[in-house]
């Protein structure tokens, strides 16, 4: 190796972080609401706190006009975005930079990708907004510990991860009754077959089966079963619902904060995450006329460390 070669690659390696905040990082949120404020506060704050400057990274709400546009104009390293619209904008947006997709259920990432206008230049990395089928599972026993069978309504989009529940079901020594549905018409019935003979219900979402028509009835049937519910969202369970568990906002943009750093100093692309860290709710009335005492922080905390179990 001569010295001038040296002397090329000393400087390229002194200046390689200038290099990177020259072209930064653009977070875009889909828009201006409590819930992507406090992503994006998160996302900057764990970037900072793993060596990076605020400075590196620009925020833009896509529904502001031209923002997205001028914000492309800096040639970024990275766009990390928050949510459905987001993603779109970014992956129709003429740029070679990485993106990292976060606050987005792996449903709509599928989706999107499938219905891209164009191929991007590097695969995508994500942070799932979904919690994996073996921490519902696992959440579900530690409540349960009679628990046997599990029931589970899928729907024209949700089906995709039959497999993956039913992997994490057997792992668990767990029965599924699950029925497949198409039309919101079709749930009654495939609701009533998901029920019979089970010790609970996992909700896994899908805009045919939950949505704000559908979740009264589904909660109530299953209430009349005495089939508790798992849910997703915390609104499920002051409708209802048994439990539910899920990551928030700020617990999602920390890890996106962390995750952007690393692709941002690796060049590293095509990283996908489940969320690392999440919040357990529960329906202590629900709870009672089940016969059961839960507390929700314990159930947490015991769940916490049996992940992380080697």
């Amino acid at each position: 190796m001569g010295p001038i070669f040296r002397i090329v690659v000393t400087l390229a390696f002194l200046l390689a972080p200038v290099f990177a905040r020259a072209q930064g990082v653009v977070v875009v949120a889909s828009d201006a609401s409590a819930p992507y404020e406090q992503a994006r506060d998160a996302i900057v704050r764990e970037w900072v706190r793993a060596g990076g400057s605020s400075a590196d990274i620009k925020q833009v709400v896509v529904t502001d006009s031209g923002a997205m546009e001028k914000a492309m104009q800096s040639n970024p390293r990275l766009i990390v975005t928050l949510g459905v619209e987001a993603l779109r904008d970014a992956m129709s947006a003429d740029s070679r930079a990485l993106i990292l997709a976060s606050l987005i259920p792996r449903l709509a990432v599928d989706r999107l990708q499938k219905r891209a206008p164009r191929r991007l230049s590097s695969p995508l990395s994500v942070v799932y907004l979904d919690q994996p089928p073996g921490r519902q599972l696992d959440l579900l026993q530690l409540a349960l510990p009679t628990l046997r069978q599990v029931g589970v309504l899928w729907g024209p989009e949700s089906t995709a991860q039959r497999t993956a529940m039913a992997s994490a079901a057997a792992v668990r020594h767990l029965e599924i009754a699950e029925s497949t549905i198409s039309t919101e018409a079709e749930i009654y019935g495939g609701l009533k077959d998901s029920l019979d003979g089970v010790d609970a219900l996992v909700a896994i979402a899908d805009p045919v089966v939950f949505n704000s028509t559908t979740i009264s009835n589904i909660l109530l049937t299953s209430y009349r079963a005495k089939v508790p519910m798992l849910a997703f969202s915390p609104a499920y369970v002051k409708a209802g619902a048994l439990m539910a568990i899920y990551s928030t906002p700020a617990q999602i943009g920390a890890q996106t904060g962390l995750l952007a750093r690393t692709i941002a100093v690796s060049g590293s692309s095509g990283l996908s995450q489940f969320p690392t860290d999440f919040t357990v709710t529960v329906n202590s009335h629900v709870a009672r006329s089940l016969g059961l005492t839960l507390d929700a922080e314990s159930l947490a905390q015991r769940l916490r460390l049996l992940e992380r179990r080697p």
